[in-house]
């Protein structure tokens, strides 16, 4: 009995611990993300390295922030270029 408590105990602290350092991989994207806005397009979330969950996830907001920047950039140009002929 004391043995399966204890096996219980450190499956369980375990389990805590990788909770953790999930949830501390996602609140540092959030706040990476945060920073980035109009003036700063160009910025991409730094990759962690691993093909998990939390790296599927930086790939899909780095491929959002490509194509937010590339129709930013369009926008700037029409804009400057219809101000041009006016």
């Amino acid at each position: 009995v004391g043995l399966a408590i204890a096996l219980l105990l450190a499956v369980g602290t375990a389990g805590a611990m990788l909770t953790q350092r999930v949830f501390r991989a996602i609140d540092n994207v959030v706040k990476q993300a945060r920073r980035i806005g109009d003036n700063n397009l160009d910025e991409r979330l730094p990759h962690p390295g691993t093909s998990d969950d939390i790296g599927k996830l930086v790939d899909t907001l780095n491929d959002m922030l490509d194509r937010l920047e590339h129709g930013f950039d369009m926008q700037r140009r029409f804009t400057a270029d219809a101000s041009h002929e006016l």
